[in-house]
């Protein structure tokens, strides 16, 4: 420990804290992704003296293994559990947990499920004790440094006997530079199974009407420092043996002179490896194709690309500020460059019709675009759950029962277009058999196979 840690560490308050990543049940164990705000929550507090005991929800997946682990740190300080609404199933069951064992410990929920939820966690948790509905790295200064003093943490709300009260903001630091390097010691081997996941940028200017980022915190876009970010990656290449990586940035090649520079530098590390990364189709066009060419060089397999939609009018209803010809100048350069597209497509936002569903699947066929879709799902802290609360009327209750339901964009949780239900579901399947009959049929069979093992 540094002196700096050392000498926080003696006038810290705030001596012990529980983190809990929070299982998402909806989410298979192939598609363990590391909970990287909770990781740079856990290097924040550690950084400031404060001893942080990791239990993983997500990883463990089993109540009862959570709770027994949970049961013996239950006299620290402060509980902090964090992540996004999908798990607020297992949020609430490690709350109710503490309330039944009668402990006395602080117990706050950070992350998304607060940011997009707040007033649901509050109002069905009565256990809880603060809520923070900022990024938690930026306020755990004030933790450290006031508890237990609800009142001079900035960026948290707390609960007062009926009253729930509002503190000031805490300042968010407008570049990346400040954000506490992120913990990978903590985090199990599972996660690096397969790949590693790499997170280099936050934030995204765009307002997509199904995307959960609405809230001007992540309106605009901020960087890791270029070396940290080849600090990580050999980290991940070298101490956890992974030979693929994807960066995960919703906006990855915002600065395609970042991109160029980063791919220079990987060809240079001595050890090769694949990566995969995530952009905008109104970002890339044929101009772009030696920088394409360099990625895929520099080990780039294949690049994650949100098209959404082959149809124009449905593009535009979702908000997406992408033209048709867009995308297709980007699929024309990523393939002249040897790079694999993996596109994603919603199915079902409010405004499809049967036209514009069968237009989409046109065009996809045209571009070699099989693939399957999503159903335009209603996430907190986005405009489509907010027009599926006015539209259906929906109060808290029947909020919390839908969290609670954990909605998968794999299936149709809920009708968002005019047509009637039986007509959206043959709609689906008919898109579904027009775009790649076998992968289709395949999904059939296996979902029947589990089935059938099931009974």
């Amino acid at each position: 420990m540094t002196a700096e840690n050392q000498g926080h560490a003696r006038r810290a308050r705030l001596k012990r804290v529980v983190v809990v990543n929070p299982a998402n049940y909806g989410r298979n164990m192939a598609g363990l992704r590391p909970p990287f705000g909770l990781l740079t929550l856990v290097s924040g507090l550690m950084g400031l003296g404060v001893e942080v005991i990791w239990i993983d929800a997500d990883l463990i997946r089993s109540r009862q293994k959570v709770f027994a682990e949970l049961r013996d740190y239950l006299d620290c300080d402060l509980l902090m559990i964090g992540g996004l609404s999908t798990a607020y199933k297992s949020i609430k069951e490690i709350i109710s947990f503490v309330e039944s064992s009668g402990s006395s410990i602080k117990i706050v929920v950070g992350g998304r499920v607060a940011k997009d939820t707040g007033d649901v966690v509050w109002k069905f948790n009565p256990r809880l004790d603060m809520l923070c509905r900022q990024e938690g790295e930026f306020v755990v200064k004030d933790y450290v440094e006031h508890w237990p003093d609800y009142k001079k943490v900035r960026g948290i709300e707390y609960r007062m006997g009926d009253d729930i009260v509002v503190n000031d903001v805490a300042p968010t630091p407008a570049t990346f530079a400040d954000v506490p390097r992120m913990r990978w010691e903590i985090l199990d081997k599972s996660y690096f199974a397969e790949q590693g996941f790499l997170l280099t940028g936050r934030g995204c200017p765009y307002k997509c009407g199904f995307c959960r980022k609405k809230d001007s915190l992540v309106e605009k876009h901020r960087s890791m420092e270029f070396e940290e970010i080849l600090d990580d990656i050999r980290y991940l290449l070298e101490k956890r043996g992974v030979n693929k990586i994807t960066f995960v940035d919703e906006f990855f090649m915002q600065n395609k002179k970042r991109v160029e520079n980063l791919c220079h530098a990987f060809q240079t590390l001595g050890v090769s490896f694949s990566w995969v990364c995530t952009t905008r189709a109104n970002i890339i066009g044929e101009g772009d194709v030696p920088l394409l060419r360099l990625m895929k060089e520099s080990g780039c397999s294949a690049i994650n690309m949100g098209l959404e939609s082959g149809s124009q009018d449905m593009l535009d209803k979702m908000n997406k500020k992408l033209r048709i010809e867009q995308s297709e100048r980007a699929v024309s350069a990523a393939r002249r460059a040897g790079l694999k597209i993996r596109p994603t497509f919603i199915f079902g936002f409010p405004g499809e019709t049967r036209r514009t569903a069968l237009e989409s699947v046109r065009w996809r066929r045209r571009w070699g675009l099989k693939g399957g879709f999503f159903y335009a799902t209603p996430y907190p802290g986005s405009d489509l759950y907010d027009q599926w609360l006015q539209r259906d009327s929906v109060d808290l209750a029947k909020e919390e029962a839908w969290l609670l339901m954990g909605p998968n964009l794999n299936y149709c949780n809920v009708n968002l277009t005019d047509m009637p239900d039986w007509k959206l579901r043959l709609l689906g399947i008919e898109c579904a058999l027009r775009l790649n009959p076998k992968r289709f049929i395949s999904k059939k069979i296996q979902g029947l196979k589990r089935r059938l093992k099931g009974s």
